[in-house]
């Protein structure tokens, strides 16, 4: 489902990153393109990460460090860093702006862009076919009960808060097909996490492994009404294997 993607100005909204950066991130599945604004005396920690990078400066001076020695970047000029390189950078007196391209993706400043907020009713069209097509829960859908995940303009994710006579449950969690594996899912979840309404949060899922790496665990045969889901929901959705989760936040806080 990949598309080609234009983005405006105002849909790259600056986000903070170390103390004295800012930046933004547009990626696709193999490469991204990041911008950053640098205030004078700022510095990157010694570090290294997977993704090869390649960095040009475009105003002021960028001085990296690496293997002992120093170079200063100036307007124009470009280092490219292989994967796994340890190497520190840091700004001098003058303020600095520079882009960087990266592959693989950097997911943690792809994430810096998704902004989490209610559902409109607007975006429910969008939410009821994204459901069809991953055959999740689709009962008693209300815009009221969702979150969802926005890139620039885009919903890239969307989750909800089901209420049932009893009990409360964390479901309808998905992400776009090309913007999974990015981290999406687990911000989604832990925003809903953060904000439940009780301490015991319900789920039913048959990616077990999945939720217990977020601190779930399965219980049996859970409540009635879940349980009763499983039977009617999950059943016609051909979720087979599916399971009562519960996560207590007082536990794992």
């Amino acid at each position: 489902m990949s598309e080609i993607k234009v983005y405006s100005r105002s849909d790259l909204p600056l986000k903070p990153d170390v103390s004295g950066a800012q930046m933004w991130a547009v990626g696709l599945e193999k490469s991204m393109l990041t911008y950053f604004e640098l205030e004078p005396n700022t510095k990157f920690p010694e570090h290294s990460h997977e993704a090869e990078q390649i960095a040009m400066v475009l105003e002021g001076e960028l001085t990296f460090s690496y293997g002992g020695q120093e170079v200063t970047l100036k307007a124009g000029d470009v280092i490219a860093i292989p994967s796994n390189e340890i190497h520190s950078a840091f700004t001098g007196e003058k303020p600095c702006k520079a882009v960087d391209a990266w592959s693989p993706v950097r997911k943690k400043f792809l994430n810096k862009m998704i902004n989490i907020q209610p559902a409109s009713p607007s975006d429910m069209p969008f939410i009821k076919k994204c459901i069809e097509r991953f055959r999740l829960d689709d009962e008693d859908l209300d815009y009221r009960q969702f979150i969802v995940a926005i890139d620039g303009r885009n919903i890239v994710g969307f989750g909800r808060v089901r209420p049932h006579k009893e009990v409360y449950e964390l479901g309808c969690v998905g992400v776009v097909e090309d913007r999974r594996n990015q981290g999406i899912g687990k911000m989604i979840i832990e925003y809903l996490i953060n904000r439940f309404p009780t301490d015991d949060v319900y789920i039913t899922t048959d990616l077990i492994e999945y939720f217990e790496r977020l601190g779930f665990k399965r219980i049996k045969p859970g409540p009635k009404e879940l349980v009763e889901k499983l039977q009617r929901v999950c059943k016609s959705k051909c979720r087979v294997g599916a399971v009562v989760m519960v996560l207590n936040k007082l536990i794992s806080s």
